[in-house]
């Protein structure tokens, strides 16, 4: 089976996009792409990161602007992935082949068993979280394909971290915390799980309300010809329009340097992989 990698515009090929910035804002302002995009850098630690769906794209977009000609670039993702109200049972009825040719896809870019086994660093996946549903069915899912080769979930879920988009609240001994709510995280056995808060009209913005470069992957679009096409929509392209806006600005050497002096804020600076990539970024 050949693998579908769905559609989506690669914002680092800015002469291929043409003139779509032009009059556009930015899909984010930019000290909240800033301030936030910092945190989850920085909470991730010294993992790649992957971005899941289509809700955090504008991080995504922005990160890797500011990381454009550095070495960390490589170590963002973006995936596409879908599957908050299905069950692994109702989309093998609903939609035969569909979960093959998700699988195929993960094998593409490297998220199967054996590539999570075998990679040299940790990936941390991004995502905004309500109760975490999308991020329950997905750890499943790589548990049970582990359950399906001779490769142990034991020696994949070390390589594996959670960074939540959470609704900003007051902090106290009984704040609620997603994680400490759900069955899967006890289940699988995860432990690295941070949470950036961010404001509520932001998260509802992300979640919702923002247009989006590409249609949500679900499992009815797994593995189909047309997802791997771009969409010809107005409501995409605005969208094109306001995520490239946000990448160039990102590629900026004023951005950059406001966004070190972001990451300098962190309680990671006290780790030498955190100093050093905030060099090389003060160096561009």
């Amino acid at each position: 089976m050949s693998s579908v990698v769905p559609f989506r515009w690669n914002l680092t090929r800015r002469k291929e996009l043409g003139r779509h910035a032009e009059n556009a804002a930015p899909a984010l302002l930019p000290e909240d792409a800033r301030r936030y995009g910092a945190r989850l850098v920085a909470f991730a630690g010294d993992a790649d990161l992957c971005f899941i769906g289509r809700s955090a794209e504008s991080f995504f977009d922005y990160l890797s602007g500011i990381f454009l000609g550095t070495g960390y670039l490589d170590r963002l993702q973006l995936l596409h992935f879908s599957m908050y109200r299905w069950t692994k049972e109702e989309i093998a009825q609903g939609f035969p082949g569909a979960l093959p040719a998700l699988k195929e896809y993960f094998r593409a870019i490297g998220l199967d068993p054996r590539s999570l086994r075998d990679r040299s660093r940790p990936i941390a996946f991004v995502d905004i979280v309500d109760c975490g549903g999308t991020l329950g069915n997905l750890m499943n899912l790589l548990r049970d394909w582990c359950g399906h080769t001779d490769v142990t979930w034991a020696s994949v879920s070390p390589k594996l971290r959670i960074v939540g988009l959470t609704v900003m609240k007051k902090t106290s001994p009984k704040t609620w915390r997603w994680q400490q709510q759900v069955d899967w995280v006890r289940t699988l056995q995860l432990r690295g799980i941070k949470n950036v808060s961010v404001p509520y009209n932001l998260w509802v913005f992300l979640g919702g309300q923002q247009p989006k470069l590409a249609p949500s992957y679900t499992p009815r679009r797994w593995g189909q010809p047309d997802a791997a096409l771009p969409p010809r929509d107005e409501q995409h392209r605005a969208a094109l329009s306001a995520a490239v806006a946000l990448f160039d600005l990102a590629c900026t050497k004023e951005e950059r340097l406001l966004f070190t002096r972001e990451l300098a804020h962190q309680k990671q600076m006290r780790f030498r992989w955190f100093r050093e990539m905030i060099s090389e970024l003060r160096s561009m």
